[in-house]
């Protein structure tokens, strides 16, 4: 994420889910927009499974991101 901006991820291309923080993306998702969606899960897979990790998932770390996102 970039210093100073909650929701936003540093490096994000200039796609229109990019532009949007994730409270905008949450409100898009509740109507219903899988992009979206998708782009909330990939804006946010990397941190979660790093948390799995830390947290003793190991091995199965990716299993939990897939059922937490599912």
């Amino acid at each position: 994420m970039e210093p100073g901006r909650p929701g936003r991820c540093h490096g994000s291309g200039p796609t229109a889910e990019a532009a949007l923080d994730d409270d905008d993306l949450v409100t898009r998702v509740r109507a219903g927009d899988r992009e979206a969606y998708d782009a909330l899960v990939a804006r946010h897979t990397a941190s979660a499974y790093r948390t799995a990790v830390l947290l003793g998932a190991g091995p199965d770390a990716e299993d939990v991101v897939h059922f937490f996102f599912s």
